[in-house]
């Protein structure tokens, strides 16, 4: 029976609790064993490069035989920037149901790396992988919450997991940074423009600005005299984006499309402190990582509290958070292929 919303598609209630022990056969050897279906279900106008370079970072799981997986990959919105490869719903559910190997999804895994909060298919049996995940959609203990890539992520094939890549100099104190809390960004979600309004205040240490341009989201919001001021300052040198997070104690984590965005991984990658805000977002590797002590969280009800929340973190607790959240992005989020990596791994 169909009784379970997911995103924005029903699937059957038996998939709602799923677990690997119920929805998985067991895998055996000492790694995962991955198929890889052919693009040949895709249309010729979402054919795009990034099944290809997903095959590349597969090799090391991927057999051409079926008989001999674990787990099966279909080309599901894999790396499809701007989510503009999604067909609708309907048609790539018809897609997975007709893949000779389905079984109602059985061992077979999808992965959705965007940052829309509604998901492009019906996953029955299958483990979903997804950037953006909402806790009234995740399956605990069976689904993966994965970060979303950004531009700035390692896109060398030639990664090798195995290695220690090297990680940013971080000479300076991070409590002695030129800003206390920074971010900027285009106004994808209108909680930008009024954090913007709230805490830009240079003078203070606070930088976070938007970029409003014809964003159809803050266009709703109703503008305020200081607006254009603060648009103004987006393209001032002295907030240069290539200097900006590494010059901050603290990075704003903010919704874009989606509650989750790259900004996540930018922040991590400066070596900055994350605050994330959020509602009901589940957070990337939630099983794997103890987040309140990488970053700060607060929901949107709490956004008005985070000045005097960052005041109160002392500067022992501060680059234990630093350490801890370098730790987490080299082991996990500094390329795309590890993000698979840890990802896969999950599921096995």
């Amino acid at each position: 029976m169909w009784l379970v919303l997911y995103g924005i598609v029903a699937y059957p209630e038996a998939a709602a609790h799923c677990s690997p022990s119920r929805c998985m056969d067991p895998c055996s050897g000492d790694k995962p064993t991955v198929y890889l279906y052919p693009d040949s279900m895709l249309e010729e106008s979402e054919r795009r490069s990034d099944f290809t370079i997903f095959r590349a970072w597969m090799k090391t799981y991927q057999v051409n035989d079926p008989a001999l997986a674990c787990l099966f990959i279909p080309p599901v919105n894999t790396l499809c920037g701007g989510n503009r490869c999604r067909p609708p719903p309907l048609v790539m559910d018809h897609r997975l149901r007709s893949l000779p190997h389905w079984n109602g999804g059985r061992n077979h895994v999808l992965f959705d790396l965007s940052d829309e909060d509604r998901t492009p298919f019906s996953p029955s049996l299958a483990v979903v992988v997804r950037s953006n995940f909402l806790r009234w959609n995740y399956r605990y203990g069976f689904d993966v919450s994965a970060v979303l890539p950004s531009k700035i992520n390692n896109m060398d094939l030639q990664y090798d997991p195995r290695k220690t890549p090297p990680r940013r100099n971080l000479t300076k104190a991070i409590w002695s940074r030129k800003w206390k809390l920074a971010f900027k960004g285009r106004c994808t979600h209108p909680l930008r423009l009024v954090l913007s309004r709230m805490f830009h205040n240079p003078s203070a240490g606070r930088v976070v600005l938007v970029d409003r341009g014809d964003s159809p989201w803050c266009n709703h919001v109703p503008a305020l005299s200081g607006d254009q001021a603060l648009f103004e300052q987006f393209s001032n040198p002295e907030f240069d984006d290539d200097q900006l997070l590494v010059n901050a104690t603290f990075g704003l984590v903010l919704p874009g499309n989606g509650e989750h965005s790259m900004r996540m991984v930018e922040v991590m990658q400066a070596g900055a402190v994350p605050v994330i805000v959020y509602e009901d977002l589940v957070l990337p590797f939630t099983d794997l990582l103890n987040w309140n002590d990488i970053a700060v969280l607060v929901r949107f009800s709490e956004i008005d509290t985070i000045p005097q929340r960052l005041e109160d973190i002392d500067q022992k607790r501060l680059v234990r958070m630093q350490k801890l959240g370098q730790d987490a992005y080299y082991s996990y989020f500094y390329c795309v292929q590890a993000i698979f990596d840890t990802a896969l791994l999950q599921v096995w």
